[in-house]
């Protein structure tokens, strides 16, 4: 499972990717407390998006801590099902890494999009500690 966040705002509005199997949950909101919350969930994405969606999953990152204020960024976590914490984290410079931006912006068009909304957080994020900590340090 990975957890995906662009940062790319300048640290006001979190966007979050939560990517489990073929599931993709998107997550939106306003910091510092993730105000005005959107949730948004897939299990397909089109053939080409999944595939570089699968690529970022390995790509190296071209970024390390520590960073300027507020320097826009996207990151990537990795972590285990039933874990109490987010494994090994890479970060990817917005700024420099034309890559990333294109892409994570195909993503979000793709995936925030009314019919995907849900309510609220799917019960198996829920029930994910380290997922929760991160959420829950947002609100």
């Amino acid at each position: 499972m990975f957890l995906f966040s662009d940062m790319s705002s300048s640290y006001e509005i979190q966007k979050s990717y939560i990517v489990r199997d073929r599931t993709v949950v998107y997550v939106v909101g306003v910091l510092p407390n993730h105000d005005q919350r959107k949730v948004y969930q897939t299990d397909t994405l089109p053939f080409a998006l999944e595939k570089q969606l699968n690529r970022w999953k390995t790509h190296p990152g071209d970024l390390t801590p520590p960073f300027s204020p507020h320097h826009p960024l996207f990151c990537r976590s990795e972590m285990v099902d039933g874990h109490d914490d987010l494994r090994e984290t890479t970060f990817f410079d917005y700024i420099n890494n034309e890559d990333a931006r294109k892409f994570f912006g195909e993503l979000e068009a793709t995936i925030a999009v009314e019919a995907n909304r849900c309510d609220d957080l799917p019960a198996w994020i829920k029930r994910e500690k380290a997922l929760m900590k991160f959420f829950d340090k947002q609100k």
